[in-house]
């Protein structure tokens, strides 16, 4: 049996009812990803006592990540320090079209060690007294069970009973402890599939590469953060949870197909076009519905908030640990933080209304149109881009956030999101999701 005086000193024989008026709460919070830490920095730095569980988990083998948002500078300097940020100053797009340009990225796109990034913020929370730290074998973490009643929240960890005053689900796609209560949170639900490598190799200039088309979805390549003599490869597309085991059966091929592909096309240097370090999973691209909960607050991936298709998924993440804060200060429950979330980033329905038209695309292996209408805009420059660009983002060819962001014209985006919601008339309120995987033989 583990040995809680360290991790979770509460008295086990007195129960500590919801009320946001207790002048400290006690908080169970699982998972130690951006969503997680976030909640917790929140509520610590506030005074509440904060018990961080989390699984004892090897080093993530892809140790990347990008943005294309320029942060808030709190959220910046607090997770990525300006000394720890390897900038990209371009973003490149390569489509199967041969549609090949360049653009600036005025410092949007960066790159960090995402471990170091989680070991730091864990290192600064350590040293709270009103932290408590449990690193728990994935075995033990399995068999927590959670009961969430009107009157109180309780986990039993290794046959220990614990109470708090809410619990935080920041456990990632699988939503370990939320799944257990919440009847609201449906089976199968969109991801983006994600299967990538490291490859040896070099590219000439510091930049993210977005590669569409070639394997048949949405890709990207980019200089690997710990060794400079190895380039990260990433092969994604979009489909159905119930479907990843079939995306699965044909990613190496795709991937193959990706690297010999890129290993092509100048300024990519591939030494060797066998796969190293290869790592696969998936990425939930829809939130999830209304919660029915008294107690479990779910954020980041797991409540579906971390949303790829917006291109900003890692301020999302830290930003729902500090909207949470804000209800939980408010006495605000489960139903009332999501409906904040929502206000807080609206369109929701309509980027997943685009990822859904997207799918048909996909499937036919014709992504990358609009990319395709911008190269020549950029070689002809009187062309009538607003036609091209309204017309492939009402096809769904591509998510109009990224568009909008290559573009970097306010004006041209608004017309994007006001084309698309008059085109697609908001009729994808209850999308149904395809009973196969939506990407072509390969």
């Amino acid at each position: 049996m583990l040995d809680f005086n360290r991790i979770c000193e509460i008295n086990v024989n007195s129960v500590y009812y919801f009320s946001m008026n207790s002048e400290r709460l006690q908080v169970a919070i699982f998972g130690d990803g951006p969503s997680g830490l976030s909640s917790a920095c929140e509520l610590a730095q506030n005074g509440h006592e904060v018990h961080l569980i989390a699984p004892d988990t090897k080093k993530f083998a892809h140790s990347v990540y990008t943005t294309d948002r320029i942060l808030p500078v709190d959220i910046a300097e607090a997770f990525f320090p300006k000394n720890e940020r390897f900038i990209l100053p371009y973003l490149r797009v390569i489509t199967s079209n041969n549609t090949d340009f360049r653009v600036t990225a005025q410092g949007s796109y960066f790159m960090v060690d995402y471990p170091k990034m989680v070991e730091k913020v864990k290192i600064e929370l350590e040293q709270m007294p009103n932290v408590f730290f449990s690193i728990l074998p994935p075995s033990i973490l399995k068999d927590i069970k959670i009961k969430d009643s009107k009157d109180e929240a309780v986990v039993i960890i290794d046959g220990q009973t614990l109470y708090f005053n809410a619990i935080i689900d920041a456990t990632g796609v699988h939503a370990r402890i939320d799944r257990q209560v919440n009847k609201n949170r449906e089976k199968d639900y969109l991801v983006e599939y994600v299967y990538g490598a490291t490859v040896r190799g070099k590219l000439e200039n510091p930049e993210m590469i977005l590669v569409i088309g070639p394997a048949a979805g949405t890709s990207w390549v980019n200089p690997n953060v710990e060794d400079e003599n190895y380039i990260d490869v990433v092969f994604s597309a979009y489909g159905p949870k119930s479907q990843y085991n079939k995306f699965l059966n044909s990613a190496k091929p795709r991937l193959d197909k990706l690297i010999s592909f890129i290993a092509e096309k100048p300024g990519v240097n591939v030494y060797s076009k066998k796969p190293e370090n290869t790592y696969a999973g998936f990425i939930r691209a829809q939130t999830t519905k209304k919660p029915n909960t008294y107690h479990v607050f779910t954020v980041g991936e797991a409540a579906g908030m971390a949303k790829p298709s917006s291109g900003d998924s890692m301020q999302r993440a830290i930003m729902s640990g500090r909207i949470l804060y804000e209800s939980l200060k408010k006495g605000q429950s489960p139903s009332e933080f999501y409906k904040k979330w929502n206000r807080k980033w609206p369109g929701q329905k309509l980027y997943f209304a685009g990822t859904i038209v997207r799918l048909s695309y996909q499937e036919k292996g014709q992504l990358g149109g609009v990319l395709d209408a911008i190269s020549e805009w950029i070689k002809n420059p009187n062309s009538d881009l607003i036609e091209q660009v309204e017309k492939y983002v009402v096809d769904g060819k591509l998510n109009p956030g990224l568009v909008a962001k290559i573009l970097t014209t306010p004006k041209v985006a608004s017309l994007l999101f006001l084309s698309a919601a008059k085109k697609l008339e908001l009729s994808f309120k209850d999308p149904v999701l395809p009973d196969h995987l939506p990407l072509p033989k390969i």
